[in-house]
């Protein structure tokens, strides 16, 4: 991922592009998750190579596809382990993205923004599904172990990312990603708008 990127903003730069929008994550100065910290290096490396550039930061990601498929299944698994964690639609996501790309860098040059609009646990997340869909989701814990020995079958480059996601469910299972869990919504900032919270999205999208 990092010889990657910096190859890809080494071009950016041959081809003297005019911005560049990063996708990264919800991170902390102090964070001991592996991808993190390549997000980390990745920023500071656009920083310094001459190009205008913004910084997204999402929480934990909710796509819409996985909102409605407890509608089926009739469960939603946890993978927190009972914990809060800050969450962000791809909508969302993709919303500020084209809104900083459509603007540019007059107006969004420099601009860290970040976007974690609730802190939910699972259970929170299953109970509003529930309310929404008017029928019971069922909370079903997530299988680390089997998460683990699935991890031994890939390829190098996805067994690093995927390890690095062990140690985020692991470090949120022991409350040590303190730095995530708060609410931001720059969604507002750059739309106008607030953020969709996973109720309000699966209220409207029951049927």
């Amino acid at each position: 991922m990092i010889i990657q990127s910096k190859q890809f903003i080494d071009a950016c730069v041959r081809a003297n592009i005019s911005h560049i929008v990063h996708l990264g994550v919800f991170n902390g100065a102090t964070d001991l998750i592996p991808h993190f910290n390549w997000h980390v290096m990745i920023e500071r490396y656009i920083s310094e190579s001459g190009l205008a550039w913004t910084n997204v930061h999402p929480n934990v990601i909710w796509s819409p596809e996985e909102m409605k498929k407890p509608q089926t299944t009739g469960y939603y698994y946890d993978n927190w382990s009972g914990k809060k964690q800050g969450y962000v639609s791809t909508m969302d996501i993709g919303a500020v993205v084209a809104r900083v790309l459509v603007e540019g860098p007059e107006k969004h040059n420099g601009k860290d923004y970040w976007l974690s609009i609730e802190l939910l646990t699972s259970e929170d997340i299953a109970k509003n599904l529930s309310e929404a869909y008017g029928k019971e989701i069922v909370l079903e814990p997530f299988n680390i172990d089997g998460f683990k020995s699935y991890i031994e079958t890939m390829k190098w480059g996805e067994k690093a990312y995927m390890e690095s996601a062990a140690i985020t469910m692991k470090l949120a299972s022991e409350e040590k990603m303190t730095n995530q869990l708060i609410v931001k919504d720059d969604v507002q900032t750059v739309c106008g708008r607030p953020g969709i919270t996973i109720k309000e999205w699966a209220m409207k999208n029951n049927n």
